[in-house]
């Protein structure tokens, strides 16, 4: 089954049991870390796949010079 705090995270808790959750994660501190470093992991990951693209828009840029075409993406 999943955990509270990735459920959370992940929106899967129907509104009601969402609000009981959060009243009980401001009173709880593990299950607040939990959700602290659930939220920066997903920044990383966003951060990581946007450096990426980034990565691979410039590559395909640097094939297509080489190539004597433009990069029209």
């Amino acid at each position: 089954t999943t955990h509270a705090t990735e459920r959370y995270l992940l929106d899967e808790m129907p509104e009601l049991e969402r609000f009981q959750f959060e009243e009980h994660y401001f009173s709880c501190a593990e299950c607040a870390e939990a959700i602290r470093l659930g939220g920066l992991m997903r920044e990383g990951v966003a951060q990581g796949l946007v450096a990426e693209e980034g990565a691979r828009n410039t590559e395909h840029g640097t094939r297509s010079a080489e190539h004597g075409t433009r990069n029209t993406e």
